[in-house]
C-alpha cells in the first residue's frame, strides 16, 4: 500500500461510517490569532468543541497539514519527530464517543490494515474505567493495558491539576510493540527506549474544567482523535525510522546524492541529511499556503528552517545553492493529495533558491560582525564573547555556534556558552508558545463567549453607505461591558453595518454611528470571528448596548478608496500585459490616498514600462467600462478565469469583480471581496509615482488617483516654478539651466582634483626625506596627505614607486571631509622578512578607525569615521607591520 492509497483509505474508512471527508485546512490558519502554524487535526474543528460551531455534520475525518516548532532541536535525531507532519484524525461532535471510536480504531488498523493485534497495547488515564474496559472486550490482554496519569494520558497534559481552565477530558493511546529496546522489565509505553512507537491517540473531550480544578462533564461529549500518519506508514512497511518509508526515501536520496555520502553510514551526516529532508517539505508546504521568508511571525519560522537546512547541506560539503532542487522530489511525492504544491512548484522554487542566495549575504555578514565584536572586546579587555551575542550571530545570520566557538577559540578566548544557551531556551520558549497550548486553542476570550449567543455582523455596506441596526455588544479595555461613557476608547459590535472591515488591502471604514442618547466616532473598522469591530472613542452621551443606532461611514474617504482599489485590479491587468503572464499579486494596501502593489517580477521595471502600464491603464479609465460583481462557487469562478490571489483564503461562495464581461472580452477579472466604483470613469486619472524592490524577486508599485492625482500634479508644478526661480531661469528651460550648472560642476570638480594633485606631489618629498631604516636598503615610509581618495593615495604610491628603485613599504592615510582613507603596499622582499601584510596592515586600520579595511598582501585598503588621532594610527600601524621582522 502506498502512501496515497494509505491517506485515501483512511478518509474512505470513516466516509463510509457517515463522516464527512473535509479538506486539509491551510497550515498558516485564518482569522486564529491564538496560533502561528496549524499543529493538530482538531483546530479546524475548535468552535464545535466550544459548543458554538454551527455546521451541517457531526462526524468528520481529515488528513492535515500540521507544523510544529518545540522539537525542531530533535527533528533528524529521532525515528519520527518533525516539523512538518501530516495528522490522520476522525472527530465527533456531540455524536458518537468512546465505544465506537475504540472499535473502528481496532477494525481500521487490524481488519483494513492487516496489522497484527498481538503487537498491540494500549494506554488510558488512571481514572477512566470506561476506556479500560472498553479495550479490554475488544480483546486487549490486560496485562498490556496500561494505567498512567494525566501527565501522559489526559488532554491538556495535567490539565486536571494544573489546568487550563476549558474543554478536556483524558485520552487512550495506541501503541506498537517493536521489541528490543532497553530491556529492562519494567519498560512500557512511557520509556523512550524506542521500543514501542505510539501510532493513534483518541481523545475523549467530556470535561469542562473550571476553577478549582472542577470537572464538569459535559452535555455533548466529543471525539477527537490524531495518527501520525509518517509513523504509521512506517510500521506498516517495518523500516527503522520515517525517514526510511517510501514517502521520504527519494528525498533522502536526493540529499545525499547532492552530499555524494552514503546514507547509514555515519550518524552524523544521517542527521543533517534527515534534517534537510524534513525542513525542505515543511517549507514547500508553508510557500505553497502563502507562507514566504521573512523576519517576522511565520515567515521568520520557514527562513529558520530553510536556513538551517542550508547550513546543514554546507556541513555535509555541497556546494553552492542546493535546497530550491529538493522541491521536485517533494512535489513528485505529495503532488497528487496536495495538487496545491505541484501548481506552485515554480514559485516555491524561486522562493527558496533567493532565499538561498540571501542567507550567504547574511552569513557573510555574520562573519563581520564576529570581527567587529571581537574587535570591540580587544579593546575592552575582554577575552569571553557574551552569549547573547554568539546567539545573535547563530539566530539573526546563521552563523553557527561551533564556528563561533572555533574562531574565539583561536585567539585564546571562550564563548559564553551558558548565555547562549539561555537565550536558546528562552526562544524555545516562545515557539512552544507558538504552538498547541490548550489555554490559546480553546480561547475563552470575549469573542468567543459572543459566538453562538449572538447572530454574526450582517455587512450591507456594498449597497449603501448607511443602515439602521443595534448594538450587539461593547468591549473596551475591560473586555465586554454594557455601556461606555463619553471619551472611551471602545469597539462597537452592531448586528447590521455598512462598514467595511479590513481586509484583502482594503483598509477598514471610518465614519459615525449614532443614537438618540450617544455619538461613536468610528476611526477603524476590523473583523474578528464573524464579528465586525467599530473601534473608535464615544463623542457625546453614553453608548449602551441593545441601543438602536443609525451607522453612516465617511463617504467622501471610501470613494477615494473605492477608486484606488478598482485602479489596483487595471494595474495588475496591465501590468501582467506588459511584464508577462508570470506578474502575481504578492500584496496590496489600498487608502483613500493611494495604493501600494507589490508583485512578482525578477527585475526592474522600465521607465518605458512604467509608461506603457500608465497609458493601457488610463485608456480603460477614459473607456468608462462597467464594474461589476457576482457571488459563486469557487470551482466555478475559477474554471471561468477568475484570478485567485496567491495566499489568500478562499470559501466555496465567493464574489468575483470584473471590469467588463469576460464574454465581451473582458480586462480583469479577479476573487475579491473589497468595494469599488461602477464604472471605470470613476477613477478620474492614475499615475505610477514609485517603483521599487522590495525582497528577491517582488516589486513594488505606488499609484495615485483622482483627486490625490491632482495634489500630485499641483504640488510638481510648485516645485518646478521654485526650480526655475533657483536657477533663474524659465520653467521650460529648467532642462538646461541644470546641465549648464553640471557643465561648471564637472570643470570645478577637474580644478579641485588638479589642485589635489599638486599638493599631493608637494608631499612626496617630505614623504620620501624620512622612511624607517630596515636595513640593508628596504625602508618603510609612512604619510599623512589630507584631503585625497583612495584613488589618490594609490597614484601617490606609484610615484614613490617610479622615484625609488629599492624594494619599500608604505602606509599612506588621508583625512577626506567625514571619514579617513588608507592604502598600504609591501614589496615582496619586505614580506619574506617578516613585515605584515598590506590587507592586515589595513584591516588593522580599519578597527582602529572604526570601519574596514583589507586586500592582496602587496597592496591594500581601508577606511573609517573615527577621526581622532590619525598620527598615532599611522605610528601603530608602522609598529604592528614591522613586529615580526626578522634581523
Amino acid at each position: 500500500m502506498n502512501p496515497n492509497e494509505l491517506r485515501d483509505g483512511f478518509l474512505d474508512f470513516f466516509a463510509q461510517r457517515g463522516h464527512t471527508v473535509c479538506p486539509s485546512d491551510s497550515l498558516a490558519p485564518e482569522n486564529d490569532p491564538s496560533l502561528l502554524f496549524t499543529p493538530a487535526g482538531m483546530n479546524q474543528f475548535k468552535d464545535m468543541y466550544m459548543g458554538v460551531g454551527n455546521r451541517p455534520y457531526t462526524r468528520a475525518a481529515t488528513s492535515q497539514k500540521c507544523l510544529r516548532m518545540p522539537d525542531l532541536d530533535r527533528v533528524g535525531t529521532t525515528a519520527s519527530h518533525h516539523t512538518f507532519f501530516e495528522m490522520l484524525g476522525n472527530f465527533s461532535f456531540g455524536d458518537y464517543f468512546k465505544k465506537e471510536a475504540i472499535a473502528w480504531s481496532i477494525e481500521y488498523l487490524v481488519g483494513l490494515l492487516g496489522m497484527d493485534f498481538k503487537t498491540f497495547c494500549v494506554s488510558v488515564y488512571e481514572d477512566d474505567d470506561e476506556a479500560a474496559d472498553l479495550w479490554l472486550a475488544q480483546g486487549i490482554p490486560s496485562e498490556k493495558l496500561y494505567r498512567f496519569g494525566e501527565k501522559s494520558n489526559f488532554w491538556p497534559a495535567e490539565a486536571p491539576s494544573r489546568g487550563p481552565n476549558g474543554v478536556c477530558g483524558p485520552c487512550s493511546e495506541i501503541h506498537v510493540d517493536l521489541g528490543g529496546g532497553c530491556g529492562r522489565p519494567g519498560c512500557d509505553p512511557e520509556c523512550d527506549c524506542g521500543r514501542f512507537v505510539e501510532v493513534w491517540n483518541l481523545v475523549f473531550t467530556q470535561f469542562l474544567r473550571k476553577d478549582g480544578g472542577v470537572l464538569e462533564p459535559l452535555p455533548k461529549k466529543n471525539i477527537d482523535t490524531g495518527m501520525g500518519f509518517e509513523r504509521l506508514l512506517r510500521v506498516l512497511e517495518g523500516v527503522p525510522s520515517n525517514f526510511d518509508t517510501t514517502l521520504f526515501k527519494p528525498i533522502v536520496q536526493n540529499v545525499a546524492g547532492l552530499a555524494r555520502k552514503e546514507y547509514g553510514v555515519l550518524r552524523q551526516d544521517d542527521v543533517r541529511i534527515k534534517r534537510i529532508a524534513d525542513h525542505v517539505r515543511g517549507a514547500v508546504f508553508c510557500i505553497s499556503d502563502g507562507v514566504t521568508p521573512s523576519n517576522e511571525n511565520q515567515g521568520y519560522v520557514v527562513r529558520k528552517i530553510l536556513r538551517r537546512a542550508i547550513l546543514d547541506g554546507h556541513n555535509l560539503g555541497i556546494e553552492g545553492h542546493f535546497l530550491h532542487r529538493l522541491v521536485a522530489p517533494v512535489v513528485e511525492i505529495m503532488g497528487d493529495p496536495y495538487p496545491v504544491v505541484r501548481e506552485q512548484r515554480k514559485r516555491i522554487t524561486g522562493e527558496i533558491l533567493r532565499e538561498e542566495e540571501k542567507f550567504f549575504e547574511t552569513f557573510l555578514q555574520g562573519s563581520s560582525r564576529l570581527e567587529s565584536m571581537m574587535a570591540e572586546m580587544e579593546k575592552k579587555g575582554r577575552k569571553v564573547l557574551e552569549g547573547r551575542s554568539a546567539f545573535l550571530l547563530h539566530d539573526t545570520f546563521g552563523f553557527p555556534l561551533d564556528l563561533t566557538v572555533r574562531i574565539v577559540e583561536e585567539k585564546g578566548w571562550m564563548v559564553d556558552r551558558e548565555g547562549f544557551d539561555s537565550e536558546m531556551e528562552a526562544q524555545r520558549a516562545r515557539a512552544r508558545a507558538g504552538s498547541i497550548i490548550a489555554t490559546e486553542i480553546f480561547d475563552m476570550g470575549p469573542l468567543t463567549r459572543l459566538s453562538g449567543t449572538v447572530p454574526a455582523t450582517e455587512f450591507v455596506g456594498y449597497g449603501s453607505h448607511e443602515c439602521q441596526g443595534h448594538v450587539l455588544a461593547i468591549l473596551t479595555k475591560d473586555g465586554l461591558s454594557d455601556s461606555a461613557a463619553t471619551g472611551t476608547s471602545a469597539s462597537l459590535i452592531l448586528d447590521r453595518t455598512p462598514f467595511y472591515a479590513e481586509a484583502g488591502g482594503q483598509v477598514g471604514d471610518r465614519g459615525t454611528i449614532s443614537s438618540d442618547t450617544f455619538a461613536f466616532a468610528v476611526e477603524k473598522t476590523t473583523r474578528e470571528r464573524d464579528f465586525y469591530l467599530h473601534t473608535g472613542v464615544v463623542t457625546e452621551g453614553t453608548a449602551m448596548k441593545g441601543t438602536a443606532v443609525e451607522a453612516w461611514l465617511a463617504v467622501p474617504s471610501r470613494e477615494a478608496v473605492q477608486r484606488h482599489h478598482t485602479a489596483t485590479h487595471l494595474l495588475h491587468w496591465a501590468l501582467r500585459k506588459v511584464l508577462g503572464s508570470h506578474v502575481e499579486q504578492a500584496g496590496s494596501l489600498v487608502e483613500a490616498s493611494r495604493l501600494r502593489f507589490d508583485f512578482s517580477h525578477p527585475a526592474a521595471v522600465t521607465a518605458d514600462q512604467i509608461k506603457e502600464v500608465q497609458k493601457l491603464v488610463n485608456e480603460k479609465i477614459r473607456s468608462n467600462l462597467p464594474v461589476e460583481d457576482q457571488v459563486l462557487p469557487l470551482d466555478e469562478a475559477k474554471k471561468m478565469g477568475a484570478m485567485a490571489l496567491f495566499g489568500e483564503k478562499y470559501g466555496d461562495q465567493v464574489r468575483v469583480v470584473s471590469i467588463a464581461s469576460p464574454e465581451t472580452g473582458g480586462t480583469s477579472f479577479e476573487l475579491c471581496g473589497g468595494t469599488h466604483v461602477g464604472r471605470t470613469g470613476d477613477i478620474g486619472g492614475f499615475r505610477i509615482v514609485g517603483e521599487e524592490s522590495v525582497a528577491a524577486g517582488i516589486r513594488r508599485i505606488e499609484a495615485i488617483t483622482s483627486s490625490a492625482l491632482e495634489s500630485f500634479i499641483d504640488m510638481r508644478l510648485d516645485l518646478l516654478k521654485e526650480t526655475a526661480a533657483l536657477l533663474k531661469t524659465q520653467t521650460e528651460l529648467i532642462p538646461q539651466a541644470v546641465r549648464e550648472t553640471q557643465k561648471q560642476f564637472k570643470e570645478l570638480k577637474k580644478e579641485i582634483a588638479r589642485l589635489k594633485e599638486k599638493e599631493a606631489a608637494g608631499s612626496l618629498d617630505s614623504i620620501l626625506s624620512r622612511g624607517t631604516d630596515l636595513g640593508d636598503g628596504r625602508l618603510f615610509f609612512t604619510g599623512r596627505v589630507d584631503g585625497l581618495g583612495t584613488k589618490e593615495l594609490k597614484k601617490l604610491i606609484d610615484k614613490v614607486r617610479a622615484r625609488r628603485k629599492e624594494p619599500f613599504a608604505i602606509i599612506l592615510i588621508s583625512k577626506d571631509e567625514d571619514r579617513a582613507n588608507v592604502v598600504a603596499a609591501v614589496d615582496d622582499p619586505l614580506l619574506k622578512s617578516g613585515v605584515a601584510p598590506a590587507g592586515d596592515i589595513c584591516r588593522f586600520l580599519g578597527q582602529k578607525l572604526d570601519g574596514g579595511g583589507g586586500g592582496r598582501p602587496g597592496m591594500a585598503q581601508g577606511q573609517g569615521k573615527a577621526l581622532g588621532d590619525l598620527d598615532r594610527f599611522l605610528d601603530e600601524a608602522l609598529e604592528e607591520a614591522i613586529k615580526n621582522l626578522s634581523n
